[in-house]
């Protein structure tokens, strides 16, 4: 009798096990096909917007590296061949009013984006709860999809913002000189102008392909900062084979694609880093417009690094390059460590977190509720 209950008993239990993973089945499956409508709807017009700090009210932090990465991937496809379409839009003398898509897009993009899933009438109402379910798991208590003012006071006193700052400055100043002057570094191997600006296109495809492949790898992982610090090393290994004394034009060359191959790869990581460490849709805002504003400084810098009295080798310009990026490796380590000690303190004494705040103030807490684990 108790052997053939206790087999009863076994038999309930693979049923509820089955049936729970049924129920993972079925909601993996419509998590993809929710994925799937997003990014047909909202990427494109993300593309087009560069609207970074969008993608968290859509997508979890393992999704959106990728998604950043399509965006700018567009971009560095664009440097490959922006002497070809200035040349080519110079010559329509504004046949086509090319000038004014960028402003109807803009425009169009207004009534075609929502700006929440709680209010996308274009998914259904099990698509709504599912997209707003998916983020608040991801977030925990930190999610909050509406304006507050503490979140923008505590994004200008995050301590992780403003290495974030620094970090990206480092990064633009090195690719804007990169991508800026690459038809003279070229050609300060010995090429004329024509083949010097067809010689400049592998690396912008290089960096593109990289950054898609890098991106797609750091999301499937759920990491950030080992991605980086390998995509600034082998922009270092690229900078040092331009600096080192030698003739070989072959190796010269080698060096500038793998620049590329670097660089380009730690735009999208970086910023997908900072995203993903900040909760709340405020605070993420103003931090992103922060990083972004304060490393597009850097385009400043750039122009100023590579001068025409250091032809042909450009010594100056790769030296500083190259120092930034020595500086970005070490920030990215002391950043890794600082937001690993503070995930280790939330785990151990989750309390310290909550204290002198009470029900009210918790929602305020954002990326500081112990229940938000910080992206490595």
């Amino acid at each position: 009798m108790s052997t053939h209950s206790s087999h009863s008993i076994d038999d309930s239990e693979k049923t509820v096990v089955f049936a729970n993973n049924s129920t993972k089945v079925i909601i993996n499956e419509q998590e993809k096909r929710l994925v799937q409508k997003l990014d047909i709807r909202i990427l494109p017009l993300l593309t087009l917007l560069y609207t970074l700090s969008f993608l968290d009210r859509w997508y979890k932090k393992s999704e959106q590296n990728y998604r950043i990465s399509l965006v700018f991937a567009g971009a560095t496809i664009a440097g490959a061949f922006n002497g070809l379409l200035a040349f080519s839009i110079t010559n329509l003398n504004g046949k086509f009013g090319l000038s004014v898509v960028t402003v109807i897009v803009a425009s169009a993009s207004f009534f075609l984006i929502t700006d929440y899933a709680e209010t996308a009438t274009w998914l259904t109402e099990d698509e709504r709860k599912l997209a707003v379910d998916r983020l608040r798991s991801d977030s925990g208590h930190a999610h909050a999809s509406h304006f507050d003012k503490h979140q923008i006071f505590q994004a200008f006193k995050d301590l992780k913002i403003y290495i974030f700052m620094f970090l990206y400055f480092c990064l633009l100043v090195t690719l804007y000189s990169f991508s800026f002057f690459i038809p003279t570094i070229v050609n300060g191997l010995g090429f004329d102008i024509v083949i010097s600006q067809l010689l400049s296109t592998p690396p912008f495809i290089f960096g593109c392909i990289s950054s898609v492949t890098i991106a797609k790898l750091s999301d499937h992982y759920g990491i950030r900062s080992p991605y980086l610090i390998s995509s600034l090393l082998i922009s270092i290994i690229g900078y040092t084979l331009l600096i080192i004394p030698s003739d070989s034009i072959a190796l010269k060359y080698s060096g500038i694609c793998i620049v590329g191959l670097g660089i380009f790869a730690c735009i999208p990581i970086s910023l997908t880093w900072l995203t993903n460490n900040v909760a709340g849709d405020s605070k993420c805002a103003v931090g992103s417009a922060m990083m972004i504003a304060w490393g597009n400084i850097g385009g400043i810098v750039s122009a100023q690094i590579y001068k025409s009295s250091d032809a042909p080798t450009y010594l100056t310009g790769h030296a500083v390059s190259l120092s930034l990026l020595i500086f970005a490796v070490v920030l990215s380590i002391i950043q890794y460590f600082f937001l690993n000690r503070i995930n280790k303190c939330k785990l151990k004494d989750p309390e310290k977190f909550l204290k002198g705040s009470n029900g009210d103030d918790v929602i305020h807490l954002g990326d500081s509720h112990p229940s938000f684990i910080y992206s490595l």
